[in-house]
C-alpha cells in the first residue's frame, strides 16, 4: 500500500496538470492517519504548501495559469483544473494567497464570458471551468444552464462535471 500511495503522491514533471494531480491527493488524504502516507503532519502540510505555491508560480499577469512555469500565456484547461484543486484545498481550510486566488477566479469567470461557445471544442473546458467555480463558491448558473441545453454535445465526463457544478451550486 505504501508504494502505491507514494506513486500517487509523486509525479515526475512540473506542469500545471501534474502539479495539481500531485497536490490533490495530499489535500484529500490530509485527514487520513499519517502512517498510511509514511510521513508526519508537518510533512503533509509542507507538501501542500509547496504544491499551492507551485501552482500560483504559474499564474500569468491576466490571472490564469500557464501550463508550464515561466510561460506567459494562460491556458484555460490548466487554469480550471488548477482552480478545482485549489478550491478543494480552500474547502479543507488550507490557506490560499487571497489576491492571487481572486485573480484566478476572475480569470475563469471572464473566460466564460469571452469565449465563443459556438464550437464544440470549447465545451470540455467550459464544463471544467464551471465545476471549478462552483467548488470555489463562485457558481455561474446562467452558463451552467447554457451548457445544460447543449448536453447532447458533451462527453460523459463533461456531463458529469456539469452535473457536479449544478449540484455544488444548489
Amino acid at each position: 500500500v505504501e508504494e502505491t500511495v507514494a506513486r500517487l503522491l509523486e509525479y515526475p514533471y512540473g506542469c500545471a496538470e501534474q502539479t495539481g494531480s500531485s497536490l490533490l491527493p495530499w489535500i484529500l488524504l490530509r485527514e487520513i492517519p499519517t502512517p498510511l502516507l509514511g510521513c508526519g503532519t508537518n510533512e503533509v502540510d509542507s507538501a501542500i504548501r509547496a504544491g499551492v505555491n507551485r501552482l500560483f508560480s504559474m499564474q500569468t499577469s491576466g490571472g490564469g495559469l500557464a501550463y508550464w512555469p515561466g510561460q506567459r500565456a494562460p491556458m484555460l484547461w490548466a487554469s480550471a483544473y488548477g482552480g478545482l484543486v485549489l478550491a478543494q484545498a480552500q474547502r479543507r481550510g488550507i490557506p490560499l494567497p487571497g489576491e492571487d486566488w481572486t485573480r484566478l477566479l476572475t480569470y475563469l469567470s471572464q473566460q466564460l464570458r469571452s469565449r465563443s461557445a459556438d464550437t464544440a471544442a470549447v465545451l470540455p473546458e467550459t464544463a471544467l471551468c464551471l465545476y471549478a467555480l462552483a467548488l470555489a463558491n463562485h457558481p455561474e448558473p446562467a452558463y451552467q444552464e447554457g451548457l445544460f441545453a447543449r448536453r447532447d454535445q458533451l462527453s460523459r465526463e463533461d456531463r458529469a462535471l456539469l452535473a457536479l457544478a449544478i449540484l455544488e451550486s444548489a
